[in-house]
This record gives C-alpha cells, structure tokens and sequence, in this order.
C-alpha cells in the first residue's frame, strides 16, 4: 500500500515531461498526455486505454471529470505533404477513431479503464453523459477551418473539437485546472452551435478571443 507521501506526490505530482524520438507520432501523443495533466493531474487522465479486443487501443486519452468525457485521439505529421492535404487526411483517419472510440463506451463495450492512480477503475457509461471528442493535429501550418476541409465532422453525433498541437498547449496553460477547461469545452461546443464563429487551427489566442462576446448572452440563455 502506498504511504500518504508516496500516494501525494503521484496525485499531485506530473509524469516526466517526455523527450522526443521513438516511432514517428509517439513523442506528440506523449506530449498531448503530458499537457492534459497540466489541467486534469492523472487522476483523471487515462493513457492508451485498452479497446474491446487483446491489443487494441481504444483511444490515445480519455479524461473523465465528473459527468464529462473527453476522447482524445493525436495526429502528427512527418515528410513534407502539403499541411493541409495531410490535415484533411488526418482528420478523417481521427473522426472514425473518435466515433468508434464514443460507441464502444456508450454501448457499454468497455467495462474498465486503466489510471495511473486507481488502476483498473470501473466504467458506467450512464456515469458519463457528455463525451467529446478531442481530435488534435501535430504540425506546422497557417491557420485553417478544418470544418471546411472536413464537414464530416459536423455530422457527427456528438460534439468533436480539432485543435493543433500549440493550441493545446495554450489552453492547458490557461484552463489549468479540471473545472475550467471543461467549462471552456462546454462553452465552445454552445458557441459553436448557436453562432456563426469560425474556430481555427493554429489560431488559439484568437479563438478565445473570438468567445469573448458570446459567453454573456449564452449564459443568461442558461
């Protein structure tokens, strides 16, 4: 059993930040891992959880934060295809493995995910009502509407948000705690639904300014 400052310093402490090499797109999923226990610690961070099936993954992260879920998949471009030819690629491949990563938890098909902190945790899906999907680009480009290059994404049939790599790490950095960037994911999903704003990749900074002016009036809709 843990003493109390062991069990302290797992909670409260981060992984190591990792360093890059490995595979190709290793070091960017360890990193997006890394930055989301900026906001969530490890408690609810759940790395490379295990799908249906003996060796399948069944999503790059999960967090789970009270009734929320976000369901992360990660994309890192290497070679020199255009950004946004490899984009529109990418983003379709992450689409299908967020949909089916949504699926297999809604149906029930997942029974256990595994955390750092509590090992194997038990999974109720009826705990979880509102899952997002969390599909994030590793590269280098101008900014973009990746809706544009994949209206697919819009037809989904739950909310999915696309950010790069830098933009994660802007908003781990501001939203540093688990309430807040759960409340950002649920105030962007409301903008996004009820106005016309356009979120872009590689943009972050602006994006948070473009929710500036919408966050008063959604909150007096309630």
């Amino acid at each position: 059993m843990l003493s109390i400052a062991e069990l302290s310093k797992l909670r409260f402490g981060m992984s190591d930040l990792p360093k890059p090499g490995g595979a190709p797109g290793d070091y960017e999923e360890k990193l997006t891992q890394w930055f989301l226990e900026r906001s969530f610690f490890r408690d609810f961070t759940y790395r490379n959880p295990r799908g249906k099936k003996k060796g399948d993954e069944l999503a790059d992260a999960v967090v789970l934060f009270g009734d929320v879920g976000l369901l992360v998949q990660v994309k890192a471009q290497h070679g020199n295809r255009e950004s946004k030819a490899w984009a529109t690629e990418a983003t379709l491949k992450a689409l299908k493995q967020v949909q089916a990563t949504h699926d297999n938890l809604k149906s029930g098909a997942i029974k256990k995910l595994k955390n750092d902190i509590y090992g194997e945790a038990e999974f109720n899906p009826a705990s979880y009502p509102n899952l997002y999907g969390v599909i994030i680009l590793a590269h280098i480009s101008s900014p973009y509407d990746v809706q544009i290059l994949v209206p697919e994404i819009a037809q989904a049939n739950f909310p999915i948000h696309v950010f790069s790599l830098e933009d994660v790490d802007i908003l781990t950095r501001r939203f540093d705690t688990a309430g807040d960037f759960v409340h950002f994911i649920e105030l962007r999903t409301d903008i996004h639904k009820n106005t016309d704003t356009q979120f872009l990749i590689n943009d972050e900074e602006k994006n948070l300014g473009r929710m500036i002016s919408h966050i008063g009036p959604l909150l007096l809709l309630g």
